[in-house]
């Protein structure tokens, strides 16, 4: 039993399964800010630069010069166009792949973005086949994916709907290095975050396993004792170990211990005052 089970820990809080993200009410969103998002003393407070990081190699300057790599110069092209709301530089920033099935950027607001993060998770894996005619175009160029983390201060929901306050939804934005050097965000998926259901250990799962035979091992030992001695606290307790045995195929461990103890007491009690009476009775 124990060799079927891993007890490798659990590190990675994030499920694999991707979405669509969800339209969260917009009572949930803050309101538009009317200032220049870059003398909000609120957002100025938080971190504002962008972490990039690729092979355990972490770079986070205080400076756009000590970017040396096109990508990275990408994301913070990106980041400031997410800044400045500027819906024309996002647009030009995503492929016309990424448009196929999506309107273009429209009405986005000013987003005070912080804590950028961007960590590039594949090497460049060049296009060799097209499903259509229209991909051919794309035949020979490159496709990086990049795993981009960041929060929205104050999130007015005019960009992403999908996250608020200091949450953070991973997203993999897969960029299209074209032949002609020009970089552009070719598709976008997300990852949920399991914030409801904690899958249960495997210390609990062996709990869940163990326990009932455990109590119905007691309540045998307990029974036996209670015949070959004639204690009461051996029919107490096998009474006990048998109700335990039921919470315990549902129940956590606290609440089989608490029906046991509860149990027993009863049971106990009331076999000490059903003696006396009869004890009294033949006097």
């Amino acid at each position: 039993l124990l060799n079927t089970l891993d007890f490798t820990p659990n590190v990675d809080s994030a499920s694999s399964e991707a979405y669509i993200p969800e339209t969260q009410p917009i009572q949930n969103f803050y309101p538009t800010p009317e200032h220049d998002i870059m003398t909000d003393k609120g957002y100025l407070a938080l971190d504002r630069t962008l972490s990039y990081s690729f092979e355990s190699q972490v770079v986070s300057p205080d400076n756009d010069t000590l970017f040396d790599s096109p990508y990275d110069r990408f994301f913070l092209t990106y980041f400031k166009a997410l800044q400045e709301g500027n819906d024309t530089a996002l647009n030009d920033l995503h492929s016309k792949v990424y448009f196929r099935d999506r309107a273009l950027f429209s009405g986005v607001n000013p987003q005070m973005v912080y804590d950028m993060e961007v960590i590039r998770i594949s090497d460049e894996m060049i296009i060799t086949t097209a499903e259509t005619k229209e991909d051919e175009a794309y035949l020979g160029a490159s496709l990086i994916a990049f795993e981009v983390r960041y929060k929205i201060y104050q999130n007015d929901g005019s960009f992403r709907r999908d996250i608020v306050d200091t949450e953070v939804i991973p997203q993999v934005i897969t960029l299209l290095l074209q032949k002609n050097g020009t970089l552009a965000i070719n598709s976008v998926s997300y990852y949920r975050p399991i914030t409801s259901v904690t899958p249960d250990s495997d210390a609990d799962a062996l709990l869940s396993l163990i326990m009932p035979l455990v109590w119905l091992g007691i309540l045998v030992i307990l029974a036996v004792l209670g015949v070959i001695l004639k204690k009461l606290w051996a029919f107490s307790g096998s009474a006990a170990a048998f109700c335990a045995f039921l919470v315990s195929i549902k129940g956590a461990l606290w609440w089989q211990i608490l029906a046991f103890s509860l149990v027993f007491a009863l049971i106990f009690v009331l076999v000490r005052l059903i003696a006396k009476k009869r004890a009294q009775k033949n006097v």
